[in-house]
């Protein structure tokens, strides 16, 4: 995956790791077995915000995004459960960013003080 793409798919990692890259190339986390890479873009259709390049081998199983919308809005149990995992992932990976701001944040605070 890269980043400025159109996201068209969703890809759950079943075995192996992937990096996922900022655009200006700084690692911003690994995938591994269980976690899903593209969730971005399943959700708002937009282009995918990072990429995603494999450590090695992977298995992984790539899910069409439309098809998928499609099943989730048809079949609402399976929806409600795909919507509240994906909510807890994008939660968790919000918290994780809120926490290397605020270090960020500090670092920036100590040094603006240090230079007066």
């Amino acid at each position: 995956m890269r980043s400025g793409e159109p996201g068209h798919d969703v890809v759950v990692v079943l075995a192996g790791r992937a990096s996922i890259v900022s655009p200006e190339g700084e690692k911003l986390g690994e995938a591994q077995a269980g976690m899903v890479v593209g969730e971005v873009s399943l959700c708002d259709a937009g282009p995918r915000t990072a990429d995603v390049v494999a450590i090695g081998l992977v298995d992984a199983v790539v899910l069409p995004a439309q098809p998928l919308r499609s099943h989730l809005a048809t079949d609402r149990q399976a929806g409600f459960v795909v919507l509240a995992n994906l909510a807890k992932t994008l939660a968790n990976r919000l918290r994780a960013t809120n926490q290397k701001l605020d270090l960020l944040a500090e670092k920036g605070a100590d040094s603006w003080d240090r230079a007066l």
